[in-house]
Order: C-alpha cells, then sequence, then structure tokens
C-alpha cells in the first residue's frame, strides 16, 4: 500500500469515527429497529449483508470484464446506466441478491414473490476524478436525462433501490453514496401537492429538503433506500476507485398505478 494511501486511510478513520452513527447496523429480519430506521429515514445501511465470497466472485467478474471489454467511446453510457452490461444479468451480480441475506431482507420489507428485481447496475466512481469537495445534489431515479434511456416527459417510479459494495468507503468524498434523511416525506408531499402534472415536469428540488449524509460503507454492505429518497453519488477524491452494484426493486404492478405509489409512500411495504 502506497504511503498516500496509507494517510488517506488515517484520516477517512478520523472522519469515520466522527460520522459512527452512518456506518450501518446489523441485520435480524425480526427486528423492528432496522423497520423503523427505514420508514423514518427513508433509508437503512446494514452491515455485511452479502459475504465476501460473492463480493470477491462479483469483483473479480467486473474488473475482467473492464480488461477484456471496455470501450472508452461507450463512457457516456457507463456513466449513465451501467459499466459492464454484457455482467448485469449474470450469475456473479445476481447471486449478490439472491444466494445472500438481502433476499431475507427484501423479503421481510416487501415480499420477495411481490417484487420484481432488475438487472444489476454496476456502478464505479473513478479515483480522483475532483480535486476539490463538490457538494451533491439530490435526485429522484426515473427521470429521464443525457442517455439513460427513458422517455422524457413522465417518472418512471419503481418502488426500491438497494446498493451492495463492493469495497471499503471509510472517508467523505470517495464516491459516497449521499442520501437525504427524511426527504422521502418531502417528496411524497411535493407530488400531493402539486398533482398529476409533476408527472410531466422535472426532477423536484422541494425546500426544507435538509442536510445531506454520506454513507460509510464495507466490502459486503447493503443500503436500502426508498424511490422517495432524494440521493446522489459524491465526487471521489480518494485513491481508489469505488465499485457498487445497484438493484432497482419494484412491487409487480406498479406500471398501472405510478401515480399512486408516489403519493403513498409506504403502500404494500411490509414495515
Amino acid at each position: 500500500m502506497s504511503l498516500i494511501n496509507k494517510l488517506e486511510d488515517l484520516t477517512g478513520l478520523a472522519r469515520c469515527l466522527l460520522d459512527k452513527d452512518h456506518r450501518g447496523q446489523d441485520f435480524h429480519a425480526d427486528d423492528l429497529d432496522w423497520r423503523e430506521r427505514l420508514r423514518a429515514s427513508g433509508y437503512v445501511h446494514l452491515r455485511g449483508l452479502v459475504p465476501a465470497t460473492l463480493v470477491t466472485k462479483a469483483r473479480e467478474a467486473i474488473e475482467h470484464d473492464l480488461a477484456t471489454n471496455y470501450d472508452p467511446a461507450r463512457q457516456e453510457e457507463y456513466d449513465s446506466r451501467s459499466y459492464c452490461p454484457a455482467l448485469r444479468s449474470s450469475p456473479a451480480i445476481m447471486d449478490l441478491v439472491e444466494k445472500s441475506r438481502l433476499r431475507n431482507l427484501i423479503d421481510a420489507a416487501l415480499g420477495w414473490e411481490e417484487v420484481r428485481c432488475d438487472p444489476g447496475q454496476v456502478a464505479i466512481r473513478r479515483a480522483r476524478n475532483a480535486y476539490w469537495p463538490i457538494l451533491p445534489k439530490p435526485h429522484l431515479d426515473g427521470y429521464a436525462y443525457a442517455r439513460n434511456g427513458l422517455r422524457p416527459g413522465h417518472v418512471y417510479n419503481f418502488t426500491a433501490i438497494v446498493g451492495v459494495f463492493l469495497g471499503p468507503t471509510i472517508r467523505s468524498y470517495a464516491g459516497n453514496l449521499t442520501v437525504w434523511p427524511g426527504s422521502h416525506r418531502i417528496y411524497e408531499r411535493h407530488f400531493r401537492d402539486r398533482g398529476p402534472a409533476a408527472l410531466r415536469e422535472g426532477i423536484p428540488t422541494p425546500d426544507g429538503i435538509g442536510r445531506p449524509v454520506q454513507l460509510l460503507c464495507d466490502a459486503g454492505d447493503i443500503v436500502m433506500t426508498h424511490f422517495l429518497l432524494g440521493h446522489a453519488v459524491s465526487v471521489n477524491m480518494s485513491a481508489r476507485d469505488r465499485y457498487a452494484v445497484y438493484f432497482r426493486l419494484r412491487l409487480r404492478g406498479i406500471q398501472a398505478q405510478r401515480w399512486f405509489y408516489l403519493t403513498h409512500a409506504w403502500a404494500r411495504w411490509r414495515i
């Protein structure tokens, strides 16, 4: 390990201790604690739900695909949709959900048979992609932008996002998943207040959304967020690329009742 990496780890550890409330918690399906956190904050960060064997398998598959198939001309696609598109439905990626305790979490929160899990989005935040800490801005998924393939003028909402982290993020501005705790209630109120016209408008940024929290995740940690939670990814000023895989969960039948689920945040959840 280089001296720079060692210094960054020490700096990150100090920040981690100051930010210890955002390091996640253990998971037990019957506990009320994670359910209460998810409902109150709009997200829950759980430690070590995905075993190291599955993390290593996914990481090695991604590294091999990058070495053999990476095409610089497709960088915009990788950034807006996914790196390693040929891997998204592969066992190396889908096993992160299907063969880990993450499946138990999804079953406890929503019912495994009640949701459809999209192919994984391989998300890489390259090292030192910025030289100063740019404050992340909140957004919701499901809106058309750049080349994400969505049709403008609609909101393609789903139910939840689950991120699986394939390496440690122990300091701020290291490609951290960033959340605005409690903002799901503000977005829900925005859609109720604006009415169906909001479906044809751009991504809202309601007033009073609060302060962002950059999450400190280790390999095998997961973060589940409600679709309506404002979130972003920070720039990565660290010396390490940040690897994660995101899965989008959709309650079956949601496409026929998009407006209902935007204005009734916890409908059909089991928490």
